[in-house]
């Protein structure tokens, strides 16, 4: 980056508490083989060494570094380094994860070379404490821009730390204080329907998996959180809906454990009734509101369907195969299946 010219991307790092991870985040970021970038570190009233870590880099003239005094949390520190950031594009990164060497350089291209899209993420390496590699939890899918805002009504799709987005976009949804958790995902959802999302089909991040993500209260309000951000984007769809609908709604994509853990009871066939007939008025309500692009929104409900069927078969039995058979979402199946097929073959192009 030339003195007194704007870089074309600012990298920004939130941190708090991040002593053990700070230093290997920010020289991933500083290996970047894309080298027009300002580095962003923005300590959030840290009690360990993070401050006098960071302050270390100040010797780097891409870096700049900003301590709180008292601690603002994540989303008033994620709209800071926002508002303070001076590139074109702005590329988010955790304290405890890292980029991979070329990800600054491929979100850079994409986004130059796709104007309508307005976010990009990508797939992320899973390591753990030390930073070695895990093996992917389930086996990663490649989703066009349709399909991820259709997915959105579901779960967050778009992984924070993985995302790049146009600066002057991403200033105009200021992260939520009222979500301490979930506040990414607050954000995509209220940007649906005005801007575009895309994921690169590359793991251009390692995302960091350590205790202290582990904790069931953790676990509990990001559950929480996650039904809250869905609850306005049913409101939005003009569909009534009651604890229990917001409850299983936020698990349809969930295995029969966590299923089990949340309500109290297995997937059984009552659980699938309900699930037909819930995507059924999903698909009718946008089918009038055009929230989200219809034909993925149908294809996804599909396959949600199809999941929830085979998930609640170990205690519905058969039965639940004879609802299966008579609901019309089992009619869109093949459509979905066919496009999972162009979806693989986008991928191999992307």
């Amino acid at each position: 980056m030339s003195a007194g010219r704007s870089p074309r991307v600012t990298v920004f790092i939130p941190a708090y508490n991040a002593q053990s991870y700070i230093a290997q985040a920010a020289d991933s970021v500083l290996a970047q083989s894309f080298t027009d970038f300002e580095l962003l570190l923005i300590d959030d009233a840290s009690t360990d060494d993070t401050p006098a870590i960071m302050d270390a880099y100040r010797r780097d003239p891409r870096v700049r570094v900003i301590h709180h005094l008292e601690n603002m949390q994540r989303p008033r520190t994620r709209s800071e380094g926002v508002a303070q950031a001076r590139g074109e594009y702005i590329a988010l990164l955790d304290a405890d994860d890292r980029f991979m060497p070329d990800r600054l350089a491929k979100q850079v291209a994409y986004l130059d070379t796709h104007r309508q899209i307005d976010a990009v993420g990508s797939w992320w390496h899973r390591i753990d404490a030390h930073g070695r590699t895990l093996a992917p939890k389930k086996r990663r899918r490649y989703l066009s821009p349709d399909a991820i805002e259709a997915w959105l009504l579901f779960r967050c799709v778009i992984h924070n730390p993985t995302v790049m987005a146009r600066r002057a976009v991403l200033a105009a949804y200021p992260y939520d204080p009222a979500f301490p958790i979930a506040e990414d995902y607050d954000v995509w959802a209220r940007m649906l329907g005005h801007h575009r999302f895309a994921i690169m089909p590359a793991p251009l991040t390692c995302y960091r998996e350590h205790a202290a993500q582990a904790s069931t209260a953790q676990a509990k309000a990001s559950l929480y959180y996650r039904q809250r951000v869905q609850a306005r984007q049913l409101e939005s769809l003009g569909i009534a809906f009651n604890d229990q609908d917001l409850r299983y709604h936020s698990l349809l994509y969930t295995g029969r454990a966590l299923f089990r853990a949340e309500t109290g009871h297995d997937m059984d066939r009552d659980y699938v009734r309900w699930a037909g007939q819930w995507l059924e008025r999903l698909v009718a309500a946008n089918a009038k509101q055009r929230r989200y692009p219809r034909p993925a929104l149908s294809r996804l409900t599909a396959r949600l369907w199809w999941f929830a069927c085979r998930k609640a078969t170990k205690q519905g039995g058969a039965a639940v195969w004879r609802d299966f058979a008579a609901s019309p979402l089992s009619r869109r199946l093949p459509r979905a299946w066919l496009y999972d097929l162009s979806d693989a073959a986008q991928r191999r192009q992307a």
